[in-house]
């Protein structure tokens, strides 16, 4: 039976950070997060749980299981100490929310694709909202990329231009005739800014408002959590108090 320290975080991060784009988003990347990071392979070879994402917005491409929660207990505090040094607006006093902590694998075939999972997203307008990915593959699999919108300029969509985007972003889905794969180098619509490449047990955080998208190679889709794109998503949003 596993146990507390199964899922420690390690002691001595080395934090790099790096900038994107016209708006200088930045974005932090962590190599070496937790202690142990096979038993976190191993928890998720060793579960039945993988399911279709049941959200309120279901569009990642393959499956999910709840994260173990002595890991998600353990990774919190780290991470808020983390975000509130590297982001000046957000204040080490501010509360902070955990919206989701899963495993995730890349399941679906491209030629399964809807046609929102073939072009970059963001995952909400809110920009004191994190994403929080530790990759738990290898360099083989791809990374996570960062794109501007071309007819916009806009690299993040936030709650004052949310509206402007998605008329213009739905209007050229619906026009356009767009290929059947995962989205990852420039198109006539979305310009590639930067990409964070896979490491095993390296993280990635950044605002959930940046466009993105998973940088998926064929081998990707894999539903084995041992050889796949396992990850695991965590969400936090900060509020003041």
């Amino acid at each position: 039976m596993n146990n507390q320290d199964d899922y420690q975080i390690n002691r001595h991060l080395h934090i790099n950070t790096m900038l994107v784009g016209n708006e200088q988003e930045k974005i932090l990347i962590i190599d070496d997060l937790a202690q142990t990071p096979n038993t976190l392979v191993a928890y998720a070879a060793q579960e039945n749980g993988f399911d279709i994402h049941k959200g309120p917005c279901n569009f990642y491409p393959g499956l999910k299981l709840k994260a173990p929660t002595k890991y998600s207990d353990n990774l919190m505090p780290v991470i808020k100490k983390i975000i509130a040094t590297h982001y000046d607006e957000i204040s080490p006093d501010w509360e902070m929310h955990k919206a989701e902590c899963a495993m995730s694998l890349i399941t679906i075939e491209p030629e399964n694709l809807r046609v929102v999972q073939t072009t970059p997203h963001f995952d909400t307008a809110n920009p004191y909202q994190f994403a929080v990915l530790l990759y738990l593959c290898n360099e083989n699999h791809g990374g996570t990329a960062f794109y501007r919108h071309k007819a916009t300029g806009y690299e993040t969509i936030r709650r004052n231009i949310r509206k402007e985007f998605e008329d213009i972003y739905f209007k050229e889905i619906e026009t356009s005739s767009r290929p059947k794969a995962y989205f990852t180098e420039s198109d006539d619509y979305f310009e590639k800014i930067g990409i964070v490449n896979p490491r095993f047990n390296r993280m990635v955080i950044y605002r959930s408002c940046l466009l993105h998208a998973a940088h998926i190679q064929p081998s990707s889709v894999n539903p084995d959590p041992r050889t796949g794109r396992l990850t695991i998503n965590s969400f936090v949003a900060f509020q003041e108090n």
